[in-house]
């Protein structure tokens, strides 16, 4: 997460803001764009999600970012070509969308299996949450 700085783009902005809040560097890849528009607030949010397969550094928590791994789904593990060993895969909890903003469930599994998305979520604040009203999600072709 973060915002662009003046005269960043959003992957400087993306680079930096790993290096900032995990300590790490990567060979970040256009992963997909959303549109938030949240009722009541005049403005949008354009969100550029990024995507990396490997990392430098060491991973670290900071006050914006408490890294934790998850268990990606079977068919997008088996398909990995270099393997973790299968007992330190049953140790990982799957992902918790129930924890989560409610379009990731809709986004995360594209890119997680490397396809190009975008998306737009239509949200409605209920008390101190929001909750999705209407959406659409799409692939995108290279």
């Amino acid at each position: 997460g973060g915002k662009v700085e003046s005269g960043e783009t959003p992957a400087e902005a993306a680079s930096r803001e790993l290096k900032e809040e995990a300590g790490i560097e990567a060979p970040l890849e256009h992963a997909g764009s959303l549109l938030c528009v949240i009722e009541g607030i005049e403005l949008a949010f354009q969100i550029e999600i990024y995507s990396a397969r490997s990392y430098t550094g060491v991973l670290t928590e900071t006050d914006e970012m408490r890294p934790e791994w998850f268990a990606l789904p079977p068919s997008v593990e088996e398909s990995r070509s270099s393997r973790v060993a299968s007992d330190a895969l049953t140790e990982l909890l799957p992902i918790p969308y129930d924890k989560m903003w409610d379009d990731d469930i809709h986004w995360l599994p594209l890119l997680i299996r490397g396809q190009r998305f975008v998306g737009r979520a239509d949200c409605k604040e209920n008390g101190d949450q929001f909750t999705m009203a209407k959406w659409w999600f799409g692939t995108l072709e290279d």
